[in-house]
């Protein structure tokens, strides 16, 4: 055969060849893709899994949190009531000792004027 025809055939064999490589490598990069598609989805999953437990997790501390809050204020609010109690009665007190005893205001005397007209 002649070298046109010895080229030709060379031609035609490395057109074939690189045909079956493209083939190949269409497979592969199929399967690759389905891979990676696959994985995507697996961590998709894995993400939607961690935040649904993380907003559990989150919603259970912020119910202890507001509990304690809750519970922190009550015992804040009897505090304050006590101490009022305290400082009423030591007002009381006070007023007592500074303006004598006295049985009751509708009996007390009434301010007297310096100056009589």
């Amino acid at each position: 055969m002649g070298t046109l025809t010895d080229d030709v055939t060379r031609l035609h064999d490395e057109i074939g060849g690189l045909r079956r490589a493209r083939g190949i490598f269409l497979e592969n990069l199929d399967e690759g893709l389905a891979a990676i598609q696959s994985g995507v989805g697996m961590m998709r999953a894995d993400f939607r899994k961690v935040h649904r437990q993380t907003a559990q997790q989150a919603q259970s501390d912020r119910k202890a949190f507001v509990a304690g809050l809750r519970k922190s204020v009550k015992n804040l609010q009897k505090t304050v009531a006590g101490l009022r109690r305290g400082f009423a009665a030591d007002i009381e007190g006070a007023h007592r000792a500074w303006l004598g005893k006295r049985t009751g205001r509708a009996n007390a005397p009434g301010p007297t004027s310096a100056v009589e007209g």
